[in-house]
């Protein structure tokens, strides 16, 4: 395209109105505890009667099925970070394991340059564009969706976001909401282009 337009400046009402082809007022889904309507039609719905499977791989928490964005999938996967502490699912819900985790995220970004010690990973915060695709071709080769039938496939790739990770230093990362006012100038100067 030679313009494109973003409804939104961030996640959740950019992928709703990508989702709905509505306006945010009008699919609503613009605060940070806000839903899908379930009586709004998405993409995945329309195609889905008309004989698509569709298959989803969410890597982002604003489009997770806690949301409603699996709305028309026959099969949604919400790819989720790393747990720490060997905390199960049920655990990371809870506000102490959030209190915990952005802790354990501040000194890891403090200790950040003493060799085999600091730094954040990339699975901290989502899964890596790697295992997204992995996780695609898995289910492309286990022939999940119905033989002779088209299939529409969602993958949501999180690497143009914060937190921005330096793959010339693995486990070194900028995240704002870690460095809050005082960003390494390291990851300044990519942030503007």
């Amino acid at each position: 395209f030679e313009k494109s337009f973003s409804h939104a400046s961030w996640t959740k009402p950019s992928f709703a109105t990508l989702f709905t082809g509505l306006y945010p007022e009008s699919h609503t889904a613009t605060g940070k505890t806000s839903a899908l309507p379930e009586d709004i039609d998405t993409l995945a719905e329309l195609l889905n009667a008309g004989g698509y499977y569709c298959k989803g791989f969410a890597n982002n928490p604003n489009v997770w099925t806690l949301f409603r964005f699996d709305q028309g999938f026959a099969d949604y996967t919400d790819l989720k970070p790393n747990l720490y502490f060997g905390a199960s699912a049920s655990a990371s819900k809870l506000s102490m394991y959030e209190v915990l985790r952005k802790v354990r995220q501040r000194v890891a970004q403090r200790l950040r340059f003493i060799p085999g010690v600091g730094g954040m990973s990339v699975t901290d915060f989502y899964q890596p564009a790697e295992v997204v695709t992995r996780s695609a071709l898995d289910w492309l080769d286990r022939g999940a969706a119905p033989k002779g039938t088209p299939f529409y496939l969602y993958l949501h790739y999180m690497e143009t976001h914060d937190p921005f990770m330096d793959h010339d230093r693995p486990g070194v990362g900028y995240a704002r909401s870690v460095m809050k006012d005082h960003p390494d100038p390291v990851y300044e100067a990519p942030m503007r282009h």
